[in-house]
């Protein structure tokens, strides 16, 4: 698959051939910057040599300086993004994002892509800074959607958090898309980052399929609340599209997307998810996930993993363990899709002896022990799982790059409230910099969604693979499903 070239911004749907015959290259009258430039057209392989010409908010393209109408037109606002992509036949190439469609095209020269993309971006920082609707403007004549962009402007400027509690706890009957930005404004780094909100929005939009209901979406917090974890999953034909189109804007390498691409046939499972996670230090990451009811080969999960360049086979260690484990099959493939290596892939499996195989990977892989007073709750949640019959109550989740090792996680599925507030107390009372939100702020999530987290992932990152932005050693995630 490659991006989608058949979505349009929703403000020219109506009158789009109209207003474009109303542009002619002369009326435009000294536009702000202009020249040639290679677009990608109709189809992936189709590019096309164009005359562009950015006008206000407005970048208008023709097939030649004496056209009388314009042939398209990328509006910019405050939701637009442009970025440097990997070259395209052979070019300087760069993306340009709108609310419903990325547009690819290339330059002549490396020079030239920089001052487009310097102009492009400093036209948007100019929307955002001086707060222009460009909904307002005499060509929008149909979007009527709310933009995120406004809570979190309005909410941003708001001293503390409390104003957005209150708020939060009085909603009733909203969308997903409407409790996750919700949620989103009760995070005190995300409110403040400008390119942790870009990222999400654009996580979001890829996301949408013509069925809203038929993708669901889950949230995880930290026990200290300095990370963030953002999961979709839906039927694979719906969101697959969306997804690539997602991975190219933010700069995903082409080898990667046919990785996604060539693991998604090889699977062939009928669900398909993303995720994006932040942190209060500036991380920002996303990949794919391939989940199968029906789990599948083992193997097929270690085939997507990097091997290590340091020559030390961790992936014969996994397999290893797994056959010594009789453990056959993986549930989940998570990967990291970050535009540079090191890529992380992450192998999920269930653990059919419970907690004490889960201990013996941690020591079979040369992982710190759990601490005593950790080990002792994570027993009483697997007891209580036990008692209630909670099917396949426990997975473990191995996260390696081509570096080795990066972490263990274990997965309790549908875990006693009263445990999970135990675990989480004894993590957040060790704690000296936990993020400024209410002491009640798990207490209202549960209050909100009506139902408390759906997981506990109890985890070791090693040390070194935080790079500065993720807290590394042991760590709590509460899941929950929006």
């Amino acid at each position: 698959l490659e991006p989608s070239l058949n979505r349009m911004d929703p403000r020219y749907t109506v009158n789009k051939k109209d207003y474009l015959k109303s542009i002619s290259y002369q009326s435009l009258e000294n536009p702000d910057k202009e020249g040639f430039m290679t677009k990608q057209g109709g189809s992936y392989t189709n590019w096309k040599r164009r005359w562009f010409a950015l006008k206000d908010t407005e970048l208008f393209y023709f097939k030649g300086k004496k056209d009388k109408k314009a042939t398209g037109v990328i509006p910019l606002t405050s939701d637009s993004f442009v970025k440097e992509i990997e070259k395209k036949q052979g070019k300087p190439c760069f993306a340009v994002g709108t609310a419903d469609r990325v547009f690819f095209m290339y330059t002549d020269t490396e020079s030239e892509r920089e001052d487009w993309i310097s102009s492009l971006s400093d036209t948007i920082r100019i929307i955002n800074s001086t707060s222009v609707d460009v909904s307002s403007s005499p060509t929008n004549t149909t979007s009527t959607t709310t933009d995120s962009s406004q809570v979190i402007s309005n909410t941003a400027t708001s001293p503390g958090v409390e104003p957005l509690q209150e708020e939060l706890l009085s909603s009733a009957g909203l969308s997903q898309e409407e409790k996750i930005t919700k949620i989103k404004t009760m995070i005190p780094f995300i409110l403040n980052s400008s390119q942790q909100n870009e990222f999400f929005k654009l996580w979001m939009r890829s996301t949408n399929v013509s069925s809203q209901s038929a993708v669901d979406y889950f949230v995880e917090f930290s026990a200290d609340l300095h990370r963030v974890n953002w999961r979709s999953f839906g039927p694979q034909p719906e969101t697959i599209q969306n997804m690539v189109d997602f991975f190219w804007s933010v700069g995903t390498p082409e080898v990667e997307i046919d990785r996604l691409n060539d693991f998604g046939a090889l699977v062939n499972s009928d669900i398909l998810g993303s995720w994006i996670s932040m942190s209060n230090k500036g991380g920002i990451d996303g990949g794919w996930s391939i989940f199968h009811d029906d789990p599948f080969p083992l193997n097929y999960g270690l085939d997507c993993c990097d091997v290590d360049k340091a020559g030390n086979d961790f992936l014969y260690n996994i397999s290893e363990w797994a056959e010594a484990n009789d453990i056959k099959t993986v549930k989940c493939v998570n990967r990291d899709t970050g535009a540079s290596p090191p890529r992380q892939t992450t192998i999920i499996i269930n653990l059919d002896g419970g907690l004490e195989q889960a201990l013996n990977a941690f020591s079979n892989f040369m992982f710190p022990e759990i601490p005593s007073e950790h080990l002792r709750i994570l027993q009483d949640i697997e007891n209580a799982c036990v008692e209630e019959g909670v099917e396949n109550y426990i997975s473990l989740a191995i996260t390696t790059s081509y570096e080795g090792f990066i972490c263990l996680e274990i997965i309790f599925e549908e875990p006693e409230q009263t445990i999970v507030d135990e675990l989480m107390e004894e993590f957040r009372a060790g704690i000296n910099d936990l993020i400024t939100v209410p002491d009640s702020f798990f207490e209202d999530i549960n209050e909100f969604l009506d139902h408390g987290p759906s997981q506990i992932r109890y985890y070791y990152l090693k040390r070194g693979f935080g790079y500065n932005v993720y807290k590394e050693e042991f760590n709590v995630l509460l899941c929950y499903k929006i």
